[in-house]
């Protein structure tokens, strides 16, 4: 029974919503987002040509960011990455 309370610890710290980013690390991520994303992504992140990809986790972002499909690869820092997924996380409203 230990085991499974465990478990279910575990499964709810790798579930866990995101931790809400302050103003700053959101304005910083919004910036980034217009240098690097808006162009192909949307002003609102919902209707560029990969469509809505508001609320996108870190770990999607960083695969992202190497290259993928026709989107080029960009060498951001991590604090650069935190930053547009906290604004993602912002429009999406979560």
């Amino acid at each position: 029974m230990r085991l499974t309370g465990l478990a279910l610890g575990l499964a709810c710290l790798v579930h866990a919503p995101p931790l809400r980013a302050d103003a700053s690390l959101v304005a910083e991520g919004q910036l980034l987002y217009q240098d690097f994303c808006e162009i192909c992504h949307g002003a609102n992140a919902a209707t560029g040509d990969s469509g809505d990809i508001r609320g996108l986790g870190v770990d999607t972002v960083r695969i992202a960011l190497r290259g993928i499909e026709d989107m080029p690869p960009f060498d951001l820092t991590g604090v650069e990455i935190d930053a547009i997924v906290a604004y993602l996380s912002s429009l999406s409203g979560a």
